[in-house]
């Protein structure tokens, strides 16, 4: 199984947002702007709103989240207390509003709902928690099903540009095709340093031993792209859309 860990737990740096079953932080977001000087100011026009759609079988639930974050480099913008090298980027995390029918949902997403300001605030993702059977203590995080790096010139149809690190076609910004979060329960026993290992199944999403194909994990969003959709599938009770 390869390293795909990072998709069950959060970016370094950067808090979990609230369970599904739990307690709200705050306001039901998480900001770690630093300072007022610094603070995201809300866009009055926001232009480029992204329409979020797909389908989830009844046996999960999911709360989706988006983050925004800064990259300028004034060191005040980059002053997040928990980030591992002792400042990462300040940043927002805000829960969605999901409107689910059935096995469908909608959700929207301002990608530009704050100015950049002095510390360029910027989109980064969209995120999910996702539990199963209603099992708030078993909640796995997906993240990055759809990010923020816009895609210059030089990038295909597929969202490929040469330079090797786009994982394609894992990632990839073409609108033809679902991001798919392939979920199931997992016994992850293999020893890591400083992870405890499973004594019983647990929930992961998008977990290569789960699946049988190459997939489209996440969409890498380009400049005036208005719609994704994501896919939820639960494995143990649904076809295995990856497979060939």
């Amino acid at each position: 199984m390869r390293a795909y860990l990072v998709l069950v737990m959060p970016i370094l740096g950067m808090s979990l947002i609230p369970a599904l079953g739990g307690c709200q932080s705050r306001d039901g977001n998480a900001d770690m702007s630093g300072s007022p000087d610094i603070a995201p100011a809300i866009n009055p026009r926001p232009i480029h709103v992204l329409q979020l759609s797909g389908r989830i079988p009844k046996s999960l639930t999911t709360k989706l989240f988006v983050n925004y974050l800064t990259d300028a480099k004034d060191p005040s913008c980059f002053s997040h207390p928990a980030a591992k090298w002792g400042g990462g980027p300040n940043y927002r995390q805000e829960i969605l509003d999901v409107t689910r029918q059935g096995e469908s949902f909608q959700a929207q997403v301002a990608i530009d709902k704050y100015l950049p300001g002095v510390c360029n605030w910027r989109f980064q993702s969209v995120g999910a928690a996702v539990i199963k059977d209603g099992n708030a203590s078993d909640e796995t995080v997906v993240e990055d099903l759809v990010s923020g790096y816009l895609y210059g010139a030089k990038a295909d149809a597929q969202g490929c540009d040469g330079t090797g690190q786009d994982d394609c076609p894992q990632k990839q910004n073409a609108l033809d095709a679902p991001v798919i979060v392939p979920c199931v329960k997992f016994l992850y026993d293999k020893p890591m340093p400083g992870i405890k290992q499973d004594t019983v199944p647990r929930l992961f999403c998008a977990s290569e031993s789960s699946v049988k194909g190459a997939y489209k994990e996440s969409h890498r969003l380009r400049s005036g792209q208005k719609t994704v959709r994501v896919d939820f599938y639960d494995l143990e009770s649904e076809a295995d859309p990856t497979g060939k």
